[in-house]
């Protein structure tokens, strides 16, 4: 929904029809537009603009709605009474002049090269006719677009499109703002989309996990879903069904690390859930936190634990009635048979999986459970983390699930080359200034997925922990944050031969923005440049 100012605004405010029609059809618009109905713009007189829309990439468009339905003829506009002063088109055009120039006087620079217009005309249909030479159709709005909100979007587009392409700073938009709505005490910032994007998609993963919760009333279940398809709050939907409808002690765990201690902390406070990554749960069984002296880490975590804990589990009172997989394919087989030892032999026993083949980077050898054993299979097929451009983008090059049909649009993708590891760090650290500094985010709502070699570099650079959490930047591999997401990701790569797994894991964890810095190879596997654009820096 695009974000009316003031947001409280009621629709009974806009006494005349034709400019209620339009708002009420302009709201429908992705949330990253921002709509400022009813302005006025002093300078040497008094003009009224209807419409200012604000976009913090496609910049400012002016919409004037006129309620008559216009004929044409020998260049003169008429309403239904007879003719006009003035053209609409002529007014609008004018007034978008004033606008931009208004603005750039603000500002003291020049900001806004044009600000596109279009002429609302809510009771005409359609145009027959011979359009001015410089007006094309997506120049005028007409009823047909304004009950169809993807055509509406489609000319809103159009309109966008002929003029340069801007990024417009909190800065600019809280300045656009004061100077054409000076009484409101509305301000803009550039954390406000990654919200509404937020709130939007968790709304949509609602309603496909509410499709799927009903799966645990079976003993068995595995579900599959690509990468932001919503398994991990699938599972936290189960847990809370578990505790409270069934009154049943539940295990929640995953092999990866950051994403057990955030399930550990999302289900502190709930009696009967334990809630752990999955090798330190079976430390607690054996009572040993680390490998012995001279043990092969390795053959420890994998093998030796796994056989200790299963000795140990049985001398135990701490047994579970349902018990809950995330990430799956990260399970060696035989720790699949571990957990089934954890499971109270008089309890319902009941095995809940949930896992995406395709992130299967560590290559342990998970399989399916076969469906002739009793287990349930299942299939979540839209993506409900990721904003439409990026989840578009992981479906046409790493066969992501289905974009949302109602997903927001998300920011395009940016490339910036780096050739290797030391550019490619420089470049991490000035985009992060600009996030960090210049539009002020939220340290934790950004995420830094880099290979070991330069994860090193870029936190021992800028001094930034390993470790997730609100107040910092996370920085890790594609692996350790797998099963977690963030409103930007910055996803730095200076392979030459890039490994697909490790780049759709990477990209699925951006939910509204992604940002790459990596060689060419890089960006011409994800489709941001193509093979002729030469050389990265």
């Amino acid at each position: 929904m695009g974000l009316l100012i003031p947001e409280d605004l009621p629709t009974s405010y806009f006494n005349d029809v034709a400019e209620r029609t339009v708002i009420q059809a302009l709201e429908r618009l992705p949330s990253s537009w921002i709509i400022l109905p009813n302005l006025r713009l002093y300078k040497d007189y008094e003009r009224e603009l209807d419409v200012v829309l604000l976009h913090p990439r496609a910049g400012v468009i002016l919409v004037e709605v006129k309620g008559f339905r216009p004929t044409v003829r020998g260049g003169a506009w008429y309403d239904e009474h007879g003719n006009l002063k003035s053209s609409p088109v002529d007014q609008a055009i004018r007034n978008s002049f004033a606008l931009r120039d208004r603005v750039n006087e603000r500002l003291g620079d020049k900001v806004l090269r044009e600000v596109p217009s279009a002429v609302a005309f809510p009771r005409a249909s359609s145009i027959e006719g011979t359009l001015p030479d410089d007006r094309k159709s997506f120049h005028f709005i007409l009823e047909a677009d304004l009950s169809d909100p993807d055509q509406l979007e489609d000319k809103i587009d159009r309109l966008a499109a002929s003029t340069i392409w801007l990024n417009l700073d909190e800065f600019v938009i809280n300045a656009i703002i004061a100077e054409v709505a000076p009484d409101t005490d509305f301000k803009w910032d550039a954390a406000s989309e990654q919200r509404r994007t937020r709130d939007l998609l968790q709304r949509l993963s609602d309603q496909q996990i509410e499709g799927f919760a009903s799966l645990d009333a079976n003993r068995r279940v595995f579900v599959r879903g690509r990468a932001g398809t919503g398994k991990t709050r699938l599972a936290a939907a189960w847990v809370k069904k578990a505790v409270f409808e069934r009154q049943e002690r539940v295990l929640l765990t995953c092999w990866n690390k950051p994403l057990g201690e955030t399930f550990e902390t999302q289900f502190s406070d709930y009696d009967g859930v334990v809630a752990r990554p999955f090798l330190q749960l079976l430390c607690d069984y054996v009572g040993m936190d680390e490998p012995p002296a001279g043990a092969d880490r390795d053959e420890w975590w994998d093998v030796l634990l796994p056989e200790l804990a299963a000795k140990a589990i049985p001398e135990q009172e701490q047994l579970f009635d349902t018990i809950i997989i995330d990430e799956v394919q990260d399970f060696f087989p035989h720790w699949l048979d571990v957990a089934n030892l954890l499971l109270d032999p008089s309890g319902p026993r009941r095995m809940l999986l949930l896992g995406d083949e395709q992130q299967d980077i560590n290559g342990r050898g998970f399989d399916p459970p076969p469906l002739d054993a009793g287990w349930v299979h299942a299939t979540m097929p839209r993506n409900c983390r990721n904003a439409d451009v990026i989840a578009r983008l992981l479906r046409r090059k790493f066969d992501g699930a289905k974009p949302s049909p109602a997903a927001p649009p998300g920011r395009e993708p940016r490339f910036i080359p780096a050739r290797d590891n030391d550019i490619a760090c420089e470049k991490v650290g000035d985009v992060l200034d600009q996030l960090l500094g210049d539009e002020d985010r939220v340290a934790g709502t950004i995420g830094v997925i880099a290979r070991g070699g330069l994860r090193d570099l870029i936190t021992q650079t800028y001094g930034i922990t390993q470790e997730p959490g609100e107040a910092i930047v996370s920085v890790g591999t594609a692996h350790r944050l797998k099963g977690l997401e963030f409103d930007t990701v910055i996803l730095a790569l200076v392979d030459q031969s890039p490994d697909d797994k490790a780049l759709y894991i990477g990209v699925s964890r951006a939910v509204n923005e992604l940002i790459v810095v990596g060689s060419k190879a890089v960006g011409e596997r994800l489709g941001l440049i193509q093979p002729s654009d030469g050389d990265a820096d």
